[in-house]
């Protein structure tokens, strides 16, 4: 019986903060993962966060492409997004705008040189991490059912004004 009040509460509770939207659903099943991680999900439909710490609009290449590369700098780069010159346009001057940023990246993973890429070629993309969001992104390390933790994070970036210590009373009182 007490099984069945908490089944009941915890259910009520997704519920009502809106945890059912069709929106959030395709969110919880995407991986999120680290530069350094993307390169065993070659192939996968990821998230991939990191800082960018180097960029490069290679304008006389062919393609014309923008590289933003996250965590260390060409030559040695752990990750590459990749904007093509025929949507640079859409997203201004990309090589300043997230430049020394925390950013996730959304995008099936691919190798180029044995360096694993995402091709871009929507701004919708590429989000810009705020800190509040880098100081919880921790959670994600937590060893919690895959689905729990990434609601716990989305929770944490919708509603900014929760306090992680409520989080964790809530995965102990369900024990997870």
């Amino acid at each position: 019986m007490r099984k069945i009040k908490i089944f009941l509460s915890l259910f009520f509770f997704l519920a009502s903060v809106g945890i059912f939207t069709a929106q959030e659903r395709t969110s919880l099943t995407q991986t999120t993962l680290s530069a350094s991680e993307a390169a065993s999900h070659i192939g996968e439909k990821a998230i991939v966060c990191g800082k960018v710490v180097d960029t490069r609009y290679a304008s006389s290449s062919r393609g014309r492409p923008t590289f933003l590369n996250l965590d260390r700098p060409y030559p040695n780069q752990v990750f590459t997004i990749v904007i093509w010159g025929e949507d640079r346009n859409k997203f201004g001057e990309p090589e300043e705008k997230y430049r020394d940023k925390q950013i996730c990246v959304t995008g099936i993973i691919s190798s180029y040189r044995g360096v694993p890429q995402i091709q871009v070629s929507d701004p919708k993309q590429i989000q810009i991490k705020e800190k509040q969001q880098i100081y919880f992104s921790f959670l994600s390390k937590i060893e919690f059912s895959s689905s729990i933790r990434n609601f716990m994070i989305q929770r944490l970036n919708i509603r900014k004004k929760m306090c992680i210590s409520t989080n964790f009373m809530v995965s102990r009182e369900i024990q997870i």
